[in-house]
């Protein structure tokens, strides 16, 4: 009640009946509370795949003296094979960390010309989301192109989404 009577001040009259009748509260507060849910689901999930992939590179260091003592116990070959696996991981993981940070690079370019809040943040959480699969690049296009959509129009928004398009199509099938 206190922003429409905040308004009067600048000559705008709203009926307060009508106006909480269309509002709702009820439902934005539902709204918000569920985003909020969903963004603590998405972010405790985060967490986990960031710490399960800390555990797998920090016990890389020690699994060749694992190894070495399951051989000596009378499994022959796994250490060929283990290295073989670990030499593919890394390789992997070095790819996908140079691929994240090719994304994030073009996309803070890329909005930086388009003049979008915080490039370099949402470059940062592009190379970072790029480590999901399939979905973590459409996470990280959502609020760039909503910020350019409530900052430039419409018109800006899809030339953005466009450009995350071809970015990720590039990097990920091209390169």
């Amino acid at each position: 009640k206190l922003c429409i009577i905040q308004l009067k001040d600048f000559g705008i009259n709203i009926d307060q009946d009508l106006f909480f009748s269309m509002f709702q509260p009820q439902r934005v507060f539902t709204f918000i509370l569920s985003l909020v849910k969903n963004a603590s689901m998405m972010l405790s999930y985060s967490f986990l795949i960031f710490f399960t992939i800390v555990f797998m590179l920090l016990e890389s260091f020690s699994i060749k003296m694992k190894i070495e003592y399951l051989e000596k116990n009378g499994l022959t070959g796994l250490a060929n094979r283990i290295d073989l696996f670990t030499e593919k991981l890394n390789h992997y993981f070095t790819l996908k960390a140079f691929t994240s940070l090719l994304t994030g690079i073009w996309i803070s370019v890329i909005l930086y010309i388009f003049d979008v809040p915080y490039p370099l943040l949402w470059g940062l959480g592009g190379f970072m989301l790029n480590f999901i699969p399939v979905i973590g690049s459409i996470i990280a296009a959502v609020p760039p192109v909503l910020i350019a959509f409530a900052t430039h129009g419409y018109i800006d928004a899809l030339w953005i989404a466009g450009w995350f398009i071809v970015i990720n199509i590039t990097i990920g099938n091209v390169i």
